[in-house]
């Protein structure tokens, strides 16, 4: 039951960090395009360890350690991708709201945190190889794009 639900968790946070990525960024350019294609990775990465987590596909540490990187690089970079600039607040397909700059250091604090999840996800992945331990290090660092998201993306259209 509890692995079902985790399953549940990690298919709902892949898609909020991911998903329709190649539509959506259609016609992107500059900045605009560069944090969709950020975004777009570390989406992948969560599809990937939510389908492992899941049973879909196979456990795999090094994947999880790669993941975990990938996390963590990203997460040092992400206020770059948010300069204050007419591009980057206004750009063609950007799907960022005001927010951001309105509330600049509330979304600070939101990378911040993700930052520090990330960053205990990768320690975790490289001193262990605990399914357990790593999904639980996983979803904490995964729940930084569902808060973030809430706030400062746009709902996505259906």
């Amino acid at each position: 039951m509890a692995n079902m639900k985790l399953a549940r968790m990690a298919l709902v946070l892949a898609t909020l960090c991911g998903g329709a990525a190649a539509f959506a960024h259609k016609g992107a350019t500059g900045i605009v395009k560069e944090r969709m294609d950020a975004m777009s990775e570390l989406g992948d990465h969560s599809k990937l360890l939510g389908k492992m987590f899941k049973g879909e596909i196979a456990f795999d540490a090094a994947a999880v350690r790669d993941a975990a990187n990938q996390f963590v690089a990203h997460a040092e970079q992400m206020k770059d991708w948010f300069p204050d600039s007419e591009d980057s607040r206004y750009g063609h397909m950007s799907q960022s709201k005001q927010a951001v700059w309105e509330q600049w250091d509330d979304f600070v604090e939101e990378v911040d945190d993700f930052l520090n999840a990330s960053q205990a996800m990768q320690d975790t992945a490289h001193r262990s190889e605990d399914e357990a331990e790593l999904r639980k290090s996983f979803f904490a660092a995964a729940k930084g794009c569902k808060s973030c998201h809430k706030v400062y993306r746009k709902p996505k259209k259906k």
